[in-house]
């Protein structure tokens, strides 16, 4: 999905406005006309489940038109790390301080050309106080007691079922 979307989205050049081909040795398109070379470009974004003793922090997303709860994610803003991307969406979107920020995995997600890296932290401070606007609810839930969460496969799921693990295992 990645390349197709970024072939359709480079079919002429943003030079000199000539058509694009694409190269047979690369994932690239090339102008044959000013010699410019494109190459898939990839918008990192965050995705963090926070634990507070044995509650995950959990939302209901506004994209999401049915009652899944997920954890945390958001895109990475210019000339930040991804831990401090991890620090400022959560901070944004739940008014909570994270601490021991740690990697956990990553997957490509085409929305539409991102790379997911999914992370654990654990809560410091601050109030759950959710975004209105991309949120429409939030809370700690105990890891006994979960809402609807997302389908199992996915990096969110996995995140919610590590950190359940963790609870269970009294950590």
């Amino acid at each position: 999905m990645q390349l197709a979307e970024f072939y359709r989205s480079h079919r002429w050049c943003g030079y000199c406005g000539h058509e694009m081909q694409h190269s047979t040795r690369e994932f690239a398109c090339l102008c044959t006309h000013c010699r410019e070379r494109y190459y898939p470009q990839i918008a990192p974004c965050i995705i963090v489940a926070i634990r507070r003793g044995e509650e995950i922090l959990l939302a209901n997303h506004s994209r999401h038109r049915n009652s899944i709860y997920t954890v945390l994610a958001g895109f990475v803003e210019v000339g930040e790390t991804l831990e401090q991307a991890v620090a400022r969406e959560v901070m944004e979107e739940s008014n909570v301080r994270v601490k021991n920020v740690r990697y956990v995995t990553s997957q490509p997600w085409p929305f539409p050309q991102s790379l997911m890296v999914a992370f654990m932290a654990e809560y410091e401070s601050g109030d759950l106080q959710h975004d209105g606007k991309e949120l429409l609810d939030a809370g700690w839930f105990r890891y006994d007691a979960l809402p609807l969460l997302p389908p199992a496969g996915t990096v969110a799921r996995r995140l919610i079922e590590d950190t359940v693990a963790i609870c269970r295992a009294g950590a």
